[in-house]
């Protein structure tokens, strides 16, 4: 910064008589020339748009205590150095951390100019419209002549934009042509360029002593706009860089995740982000308690909802890195999605510590659990571009899950992705994406244990329609999850779509929430599923819809057999689809495509009987079937594991059957006889 105040000290002509003395300031030299230039009493300096303070000047920046630089009022008046001014000794004491430029005045009064520096002082608020958070003094000394002048002046920033606004006032009434300030520079500097190219202006406005005794309205101080030119590496790119991952790839291991964002230097900031993790990586939010939307956000959760931490760094030049790692919280549902995240950053940096420590950045997201897949996303609100009027320019995140036996890697070890959609400045955008794949799925053991049992001790008989039940146990997380089920019910069993009251409508029966969608009339069953990742079981209603394919030749929609919809619902809510087809030989086929790859302990199924019922007893060519009287019922199930393995069984149907008629049906099936005739042989 530059300020020339040309002077007119030695006019031609004869000094006045009388010289006059105005508002205090000493009399004016009187001649054919004029009046001699006024000494300035402030200045008012408000920088272009988009200069601003610059984060990495953080990085060993102290501050100077009045104590240290000898100030006992800086509202008083600084003066030359006197005994009896308040500013008190030489500044000389002020840790060099606080030394944030150089200053160089020329007076005519001297033929040597004075020199010093600018001096940060202590905060007394973190206010940055207060004039106490960022607190200046320009310090000038003649130590051959025994001179020092201090000069205090205050700084504001805009909130929103981070405009600065320096102000001095009282400056000491002596005469200068030249005062220049240097602050800074390089990669810590203290002031950091606009994030666009385009002109803009620098306005000061410049108050002398000889306007002091005038009212506010009366003054008129020279104002000057100087305007900037900023044309130079215009060309702000987007091109942020992601990498995640988990310390142990190992299937279905527990691991710390890490998920890291950097923005490159010169490149727009980043306003905004979603994260997608790939399909299996789940969390065990079971006894974790989960932090109050209220505590979250105002960035008080208690300690036992923290998962994880967060690093970070920002500025322009050389980042500065935080001094205390923020925190991440799990909490309650957040924005219509069944968990939120409650980010808090604590800002302590340079000056800004202890009492005078800046507010914490907290910021929200909304973790989201896709119905159809399980797969987490994780939406941010917007991130913060600038904190207590400094433009933050952050530069990288990094987010590390490390809670013990929180993140669970997938049980298929497929290749996915963690992808992330970044919005920059500007409405700048990126989608990055980074390889993920779990290891070792082969050891996983799959030994899943399904039963099938036939209900309604009335309905076995042809033209009846008997319930279901199906219960699939599981070992938890040391087992592979299910990728695929497929259940062909024995030829006893057929699907009667028409004594269904009411079928949903396919558009309907396929949205995320076929509850809201479909009739009752449409409720077919009850459905539960208890996995160890969460704490309580989920529940829901199975919905009979109407199934649609696309005809590869034609391309148009064929109706086809009913699917029913499992809306299971809790903690989180999952769509399970069941497609429905027949054998050649007329078999019914049940199949579960595309499971979720989570855990369970146990899944049960039940699925109406009655008057509701969607199932009914066939009959033979021959004659009606009763079902107690026909021989077993076998199911043939083929189930593949998320890890490749397959578990292929027939396994028996109960049914409701009394005992007796079961033992005349098994001594009437001719396997039986066989059997007894072979005993009696023996």
């Amino acid at each position: 910064v530059d300020l020339s105040v040309p002077q007119n000290d030695d006019p031609p002509g004869a000094l006045a008589a009388n010289p006059a003395d105005v508002g205090g300031a000493p009399g004016h030299w009187r001649s054919d020339a004029g009046l001699a230039t006024s000494q300035l009493e402030g200045a008012t300096v408000t920088l272009p748009e988009g200069v601003s303070l610059n984060p990495s000047a953080a990085t060993g920046l102290q501050a100077c205590s009045d104590a240290q630089i000898g100030v006992t009022d800086a509202s008083s008046n600084p003066m030359l150095f006197n005994d009896d001014d308040p500013f008190d000794g030489q500044g000389s004491e002020c840790p060099d951390g606080s030394r944030i430029g150089l200053v160089t005045v020329e007076t005519p009064l001297l033929d040597d100019p004075l020199t010093g520096e600018v001096v940060l002082g202590e905060p007394k608020s973190t206010d940055p419209q207060s004039g106490q958070m960022f607190r200046l003094f320009i310090v000038v000394r003649s130590p051959q002549r025994g001179l020092v002048a201090k000069i205090f002046g205050s700084s504001v920033a805009d909130p929103a934009t981070g405009r600065l606004t320096t102000t001095f006032q009282r400056s000491p009434r002596v005469p200068f042509e030249d005062m220049r300030l240097s602050f800074k520079k390089g990669p810590r500097g203290l002031l950091a360029m606009p994030q666009q190219c385009s002109p803009t202006a620098a306005i000061s406005m410049l108050r002398p002593w000889s306007q002091a005794h005038l009212p506010e309205s009366q003054r008129s101080p020279a104002v000057i706009s100087q305007q900037w030119a900023v044309d130079q590496a215009c060309a702000f790119g987007f091109a942020p860089s992601l990498h995640a991952g988990v310390d142990r790839p190992g299937a279905r291991q527990n691991g710390m995740f890490t998920f890291q964002l950097t923005r490159p230097q010169g490149d727009r900031w980043v306003e905004g982000l979603t994260a997608t993790l790939p399909k299996g990586l789940l969390a065990s939010v079971r006894g974790v308690p989960l932090c109050p939307n209220a505590q979250a956000n105002t960035g008080a959760c208690p300690a036992g909802s923290r998962i994880g931490s967060v690093d970070a760094s920002a500025g322009s030049g050389d980042p500065f890195v935080l001094e205390q790692k923020g925190e991440v919280f799990l909490t309650e549902g957040y924005k219509g999605a069944p968990y939120g995240l409650a980010v808090r950053v604590p800002v302590v940096a340079g000056p800004f510590r202890d009492q005078m420590a800046l507010s914490p950045i907290v910021v929200r997201q909304q973790i989201q659990v896709d119905r159809a897949s399980a797969r987490v996303t994780a939406v941010s609100d917007p991130l913060p571009t600038v904190h207590h009027g400094v433009p933050l320019r952050m530069r990288s995140v990094t987010v590390l899950i490390d809670r013990p036996a929180f993140m669970l890697n997938p049980s298929d070890c497929s290749a996915h992705q963690v992808a992330a959609d970044i919005a920059g400045q500007g409405g700048a955008s990126a989608q990055r994406s980074v390889r993920f794949q779990a290891a070792n799925c082969h050891t996983l053991r799959f030994k899943p244990r399904l039963a099938l049992r036939l209900t309604g001790r009335r309905q076995m008989r042809t033209g009846k329609h008997p319930g279901v039940r199906a219960t699939v146990r599981q070992t938890g997380v040391s087992e592979a999850g299910i990728e695929k089920a497929v259940v062909r019910l024995p030829k006893t069993l057929a699907l009667d779509v028409n004594n269904a009251q009411a079928l949903c409508e396919f558009a309907d029966g396929t949205r995320p929430d076929p509850e809201n969608h479909c009739p009752k009339a449409s409720i077919v069953g009850r459905a539960r599923a208890v996995s160890p990742l969460l704490n309580r079981p989920l529940v829901g209603n199975v919905y009979f819809v109407k199934n649609v394919r696309i005809d590869p030749d034609s391309g148009k929609p064929r109706r086809t057999l009913p699917m029913i919809v499992v809306a299971l619902r809790g903690e989180i809510a999952v769509n399970l689809k069941g497609e429905s087809s027949t054998t050649k030989t007329g078999k019914l086929v049940n199949t579960f495509d595309e499971v979720p790859d989570a855990p369970i302990s146990r899944f049960d199924l039940s699925i109406k009987g009655g008057s509701k019922g969607i199932l009914a007893v066939t009959r033979t060519r021959r004659a009606k079937i009763d079902i107690c009287t026909a021989g077993r019922q076998i199911a043939e199930t083929d189930i593949n594991g998320q890890n490749g393995k397959r578990h292929d069984r027939n396994i028996r149907i109960k049914t409701p059957c009394r005992k007796a008629k079961r033992k005349a049906a098994n001594k009437r099936s001719p396997k039986n006889s066989k059997r007894h005739a072979s005993r009696r042989r023996r």
